[in-house]
């Protein structure tokens, strides 16, 4: 297999901790870096010999988004041998400590756009989250005695699958019926006003359309020129 790297990255930082990947990529595993840092900190501490240990990204408190590892190598990251050689690993900064460990909501953004490339990149059609190590989605607190990622990312994770999936495959609505609920009574609105027709197999209005559809009835009050 041809392994290639995420062109989300702003710089190549190496870490000499890795070893020869053995097999192909089909997991995600994400990590906090337990620190209130920049990317180019966890990268300058992966590179330390005393640190052996790595990841193939980390993403910094403002988003930024650095590679260590190349992704045809395995990261010494999650404390098994066996995930590490078929995931990818990110580890995030943290903007504050102990206890929730919470991450800023560009490094959020960072997560999922880096997720969204490597299952791309690496043809894995969606992200699986069981809360275990079966799924494709992993935690490293699911092979060590750790809390990492910390209980705020932790949490997150079925968000992140969600956000993830709906850009491998976005969620199309056929039907008022399928719509949720805080979706619904816009689209209702534009339907009675003729403003909103569909096509010939239905509404066939994506999860992003939707979106901006309620934001701009918001923004105009829910009020819909029927003239």
């Amino acid at each position: 297999m041809a392994y290639t790297n995420s062109p989300l990255t702003m710089a190549y930082v190496p870490s000499p901790h890795y070893s020869e990947r053995m097999g192909e990529i089909s997991k995600i595993t994400v990590h906090h870096a337990a620190a209130v840092a920049s990317a180019k900190q966890i990268a300058n501490h992966f590179q330390a010999k005393s640190t052996r240990a790595s990841a193939n990204y980390v993403i910094g408190k403002d988003g930024e988004i650095i590679r260590c590892v190349d992704e045809k190598n395995r990261a010494w990251t999650s404390s098994n041998v066996v995930n590490d050689n078929m995931a990818v690993t990110i580890e995030v900064a943290n903007i504050d400590t102990a206890p929730n460990w919470p991450i800023s909501e560009k490094a959020w953004l960072s997560l999922v756009k880096l997720c969204v490339d490597i299952c791309r990149r690496n043809k894995i059609d969606k992200l699986t989250y069981t809360g275990g190590p079966s799924g494709n989605l992993t935690l490293h607190r699911f092979f060590a005695v750790t809390e990492c990622p910390g209980p705020t990312l932790t949490k997150r994770m079925p968000e992140l699958v969600e956000a993830v999936n709906e850009r491998l495959c976005p969620q199309r609505y056929m039907t008022v019926e399928e719509l949720p609920d805080w979706g619904r009574p816009t689209v209702q609105r534009l339907l009675d006003a003729g403003a909103l027709q569909g096509t010939d197999s239905g509404l066939d209005i994506s999860n992003d359309m939707l979106r901006v559809l309620v934001v701009v009835d918001r923004m105009f009050g829910g009020a819909v020129d029927e003239s």
